[in-house]
């Protein structure tokens, strides 16, 4: 009896996804390795919800025209690397934390927007055909750098000082995706000439599933609603290491670069003694 073998297109598939999923794995037991080492040494931490907007940039559209506003939901683990003894030193450890996030943004519509689409012309009507679509699980990590020290401020005395404690953040995740590519003209796959001239070479769509690493750069605060329970506010960048969130990836002007976002949340942070 014999086999065939994988086709090469099979088989850059499979690795393709087994690297995906094998990626996912890691990332995602570091998290819970994270927060179950901390709860085992009873070291200071807290749990938090976060729930904003995120705006995307992305190739659809001119400019600022294609930026749309998704909902971003963050499950947050914040792991803070000061003592708990009742003898108290200073330290620089007392103003930094460590988050681990698991982000969700909703399914975002993408449409062509801009000079371009107006009018009667053959571009014009191509462009107001397409549509589009994708949606990000972000996995990953933050470290942050308050003003004031987290140790006075997570086990603050009321009588004294501002609630408030500002900080820097800078992070990294594993950014998973799924998106789509949609015309009114027609089914592009089969004839690719319903798209702009610039997106009908098959190198220069990227549609179904993905994956990407991102950077995250930003500021924050929190406030100090109660022993327990402080309230968190933060705006960050969101910079993805590919241009292919979107199904667009084109390097013609005003495509070449990849996609990124702003994301603004608020939320509680509930600390765990």
């Amino acid at each position: 009896m014999t086999y065939n073998t994988p086709k090469p297109q099979l088989r850059a598939f499979l690795k393709k996804n087994l690297l995906s999923k094998n990626k996912f794995i890691v990332t995602l037991s570091v998290i819970v390795f994270n927060i179950s080492s901390s709860i085992s040494q009873n070291t200071p931490q807290g749990l938090g919800v976060q729930i904003g907007s995120s705006i995307l940039h992305s190739d659809y559209g001119e400019g600022h025209s294609s930026d749309v506003n998704a909902l971003s939901v963050s499950l947050t683990h914040s792991l803070y690397f000061f003592g708990k003894s009742s003898w108290r030193k200073q330290n620089t450890l007392d103003n930094i934390a460590l988050r681990s996030e698991l982000n969700f943004v909703s399914n975002i519509k993408l449409s062509h927007k801009g000079e371009y689409v107006n009018g009667n012309g053959n571009l014009a009507t191509q462009l107001r055909a397409m549509t589009g679509s994708f949606k990000i699980t972000n996995i990953g990590f933050q470290g942050e750098i308050y003003l004031k020290s987290l140790e006075d401020f997570i086990y603050y005395d009321f009588r004294y000082g501002s609630r408030w404690n500002p900080y820097l953040l800078a992070g990294i995740n594993y950014s998973i995706f799924k998106n789509s590519l949609n015309s009114t003209l027609g089914d592009w796959t089969q004839d690719s000439s319903v798209l702009p001239e610039k997106w009908r070479d098959p190198s220069d769509t990227s549609v179904g599933r993905g994956t990407s690493f991102s950077s995250t750069f930003g500021l924050g605060t929190r406030y100090k609603l109660n022993n327990e329970i402080d309230l968190n506010a933060q705006f960050k960048w969101q910079f993805f290491f590919s241009d292919n969130l979107d199904g667009l990836r084109s390097n013609s002007p005003g495509n070449e670069d990849n996609e990124w976002s702003t994301v603004f949340q608020i939320g509680f942070i509930y600390n765990l003694f």
